[in-house]
């Protein structure tokens, strides 16, 4: 049986960082999408409040196992920098 759900609220901002099982987003039945684990809201498109939630409507999340970040060096700064494991993930950073 499938059910159609019509958006009621979003309880989230985008660009925001949610822990798991923290409530996404309302519906109008009262059930809420849930966080399934950590996660960083990257975008979404939704209905209007109380309209048909369809497959043109999504949130995008992104996880917070994998963090990326790029830096600009300059060349004569190069020479301080180093590459050094930083945690049990083997996680890798740069330091000056």
């Amino acid at each position: 049986m499938h059910n159609t759900y019509y958006f009621k609220e979003l309880c989230v901002e985008k660009n925001s960082y949610v822990k798991e099982g923290t409530n996404i987003l309302k519906y109008t039945n009262g059930t809420y999408l849930v966080a399934p684990y950590d996660l960083i809201i990257a975008d979404y498109s939704l209905p209007e409040a109380n309209e048909m939630c369809t497959d043109s409507h999504y949130v995008e999340v992104q996880t917070t196992e994998n963090l990326q970040t790029s830096v600009d060096v300059s060349e004569s700064d190069m020479q301080y920098i180093e590459l050094r494991k930083t945690s049990k993930n083997n996680n890798k950073c740069f330091s000056r």
